[in-house]
């Protein structure tokens, strides 16, 4: 018997199956870091005229590396939720009556 033969005899012997389904989409870090950011400044947690926490803050946070962090917050800025002013650190965005 070879080698092949005897592990599938085990297998099948053992009552071990393969379950077999549809592959669930995966959605990366970042994004879910983007869709929860996003849903705390919809909440009121981040006012529009407060800076969100550094990104090496939200990285301590959310248990990442500094880039997700990056990544997620690009995802918000090309989504127009945010607006990252350089040296002053990444709003919330306005709208143009003022609001959120």
């Amino acid at each position: 018997m070879s080698r092949l033969s005897a592990l599938l005899l085990v297998c099948r012997t053992s009552g071990y199956h393969r379950k077999v389904t549809q592959p669930r989409p995966r959605v990366p870090m970042s994004g879910q870091i983007a869709a929860d950011l996003r849903a705390k400044i919809e909440a009121g947690e981040y006012p529009p005229d407060v800076a969100l926490p550094s990104i090496v803050k939200l990285a301590e946070q959310y248990g990442v590396a500094t880039g997700t962090i990056q990544r997620a917050l690009k995802i918000l800025k090309n989504q127009g939720v945010v607006e990252s002013v350089p040296a002053y650190g990444t709003f919330p965005a306005q709208s143009s009556d003022g609001t959120r």
